[in-house]
């Protein structure tokens, strides 16, 4: 990396046991997978030290420093224990926090690269708490727009999904987000993605899935509410055409807002006002009556989805939406 010219003058280069060393608390690299570790150890002991100098600064504490960038190398070294070697570190003095910040997002992007949630936190740490705008980052860092916001974008997923991403286990195509957010039960959604975790899946496969997940999860909805219907007495269209509400069935009479329409359009009625006087709501037994008898001969009634699919719930939805908007008519012309 070429250090920031105005930063040149205050740097230091010094050879320092792991021990003079600390982890900085800003740290963006969450996970360290344990082959990588091995691997850059195995280096670090080859050669007898590092060839890429880690970025330090003063920690307060005598003889005790903070690493800014190196943080894989430290980790290495520190598996070696007492093998590991003096550690090649630039000492940079002055630096802003935002400073720091900005060189650990710009290091370790081509060997040993930080996941892409550890990434996206930090990107996202340095434009919440220091006020750096997206532009301003991917100029700082090197990387595209597009790329923070699809690191960004990660981070609404769950956190049990972000660590399948951060392990590798799931891409880190922005892509997965959508998908799994379309499933909304979040239990479901993390039980398919630890299975599409281990399965290794892409991310077509993980649409595909998505998508699947969704349409049984609705179907299973969907026959609920059927046997909600059913369990209360009540035609399955019926309920469904009234929207029938989730919970305790209503006291008699059922759904009292489409009840009080029919009772309205009854009570214009000229020719009940003269022959059958006494009758309550003919209007309403005739389509509650008619409704569950055509639910009764339906061959399809207790094959899943079908009620979804039945254009009779639309049809009394309308009806009974035509219903009251011809009182509100009347009431209006009262008024």
């Amino acid at each position: 990396m070429i250090p920031d010219s105005n930063l040149v003058a205050h740097m230091t280069m010094l050879h320092l046991p792991y021990t003079s060393l600390v982890p900085n608390p800003d740290n963006p690299r969450g996970t360290y997978l344990p082959a990588e570790v091995a691997a850059l150890a195995e280096s670090i002991q080859s050669i007898g030290g590092v060839e890429q100098p880690l970025i330090i600064c003063p920690d307060g504490a005598p003889g005790r420093y903070q690493v800014i960038d190196g943080h894989m190398r430290l980790a290495a070294a520190q598996s070696l224990g007492c093998k590991a070697p003096l550690l090649k570190c630039e000492v940079r003095e002055g630096l802003s926090r935002k400073d720091r910040l900005l060189i650990m997002a710009r290091t370790s992007s081509l060997f040993f690269a930080k996941d892409p949630i550890s990434e996206a936190k930090h990107f996202r740490r340095l434009i919440d708490e220091e006020g750096t705008t997206r532009t301003e980052l991917a100029r700082a860092i090197g990387r595209s727009l597009a790329l923070i916001d699809g690191r960004l974008e990660l981070l609404r997923l769950d956190g049990e999904i972000q660590a399948l991403v951060a392990s590798r286990r799931l891409p880190k195509d922005a892509r997965i987000v959508a998908a799994f957010l379309s499933i909304e039960d979040r239990d479901a959604r993390v039980r398919l993605a630890g299975e599409l975790g281990r399965r290794g899946a892409t991310v077509k496969g993980i649409a595909a899935a998505c998508r699947r997940v969704v349409q049984a999860l609705a179907a299973q909805r969907e026959e609920g509410r059927v046997k909600e219907c059913r369990g209360r007495g009540m035609a399955p269209a019926l309920a469904m055409g009234l929207g029938a509400p989730s919970g305790p069935a209503p006291a008699a009479p059922p759904w009292p807002a489409i009840r009080s329409a029919a009772a309205a359009a009854c009570g214009s009625c000229e020719v009940r006002l003269q022959s059958v006087p006494s009758a309550p709501e003919p209007a309403w037994s005739l389509i509650s009556h008619a409704t569950e008898d055509t639910c009764d001969a339906c061959g399809l009634s207790t094959v899943r989805q079908a009620c979804n699919g039945c254009p009779l719930p639309e049809l009394l939805g309308r009806l009974l939406r035509n219903v009251q908007r011809t009182e509100e008519l009347q009431n209006a012309r009262a008024a």
